[in-house]
């Protein structure tokens, strides 16, 4: 290779090269860009996942509501669980004592029982068990004017099937659904504590 051609090589790659940091310039350029619409577009995909969170949240709490207005309004109506009636109903009982705390969503009293209801729009498994050993344990000790009182423990469920019957049959505790405009009693072998 003689010398002139080897200076227009090393030219060409000169110029090469400039052209190629000019198109790279160019790529980090319109990658910027790219980069900014994504996070702006990200955003706006947060922001609107955020809002469908907040209305799947507020679906399922006015669910609750409304399984828990039902009930309430229908043991009011009719306060009573198979051969037991009861003269008062209450509804969010509260107590708070040192470091236990608990809510009771509908509670039914007479003058030696009481039921504990805890409402679902759809009750699962746990639900049965956080009843027998959370919530009817503490009631005694938050309430402790009801210790001598047969406490029973039932599950109002808008939505029923044989394994929630199966759960209440084992926990030893009422499960009410609805039918039509009015409660249907699935269980009646229940246990007082």
């Amino acid at each position: 290779m003689t010398d002139t051609e080897l200076k227009k090589l090393v030219a060409s790659l000169a110029v090469s090269q400039a052209e190629l940091v000019e198109q790279q310039q160019k790529s980090d350029a319109k990658l910027a860009r790219v980069s900014e619409e994504l996070k702006e577009q990200q955003k706006k995909t947060d922001a609107k996942l955020a809002q469908v969170s907040e209305m799947v949240g507020s679906m399922a709490n006015t669910r609750g509501e409304i399984a828990e207005e039902f009930f309430y309004r229908s043991l009011c109506e009719n306060p009573c669980l198979g051969s037991l009636c009861f003269h008062y109903v209450y509804r969010h009982l509260g107590g708070s004592v040192e470091n236990t705390h608990d809510e009771y969503d509908v509670v039914l009293l007479n003058d030696n029982a009481l039921v504990i209801v805890e409402v679902k729009a759809k009750a699962k498994r746990n639900t049965f068990q956080q009843l027998v050993k959370r919530k009817i344990p503490n009631f005694t000790l938050l309430f402790p004017d009801y210790k001598k009182y047969k406490i029973y423990g039932a599950v109002a469920s808008m939505v029923s099937n044989d394994k929630l019957i199966g759960y209440a049959k084992k926990h030893g505790i009422f499960l009410i659904t609805q039918k039509s405009r009015h409660l249907s009693l699935m269980n009646e072998q229940v246990t007082a504590f």
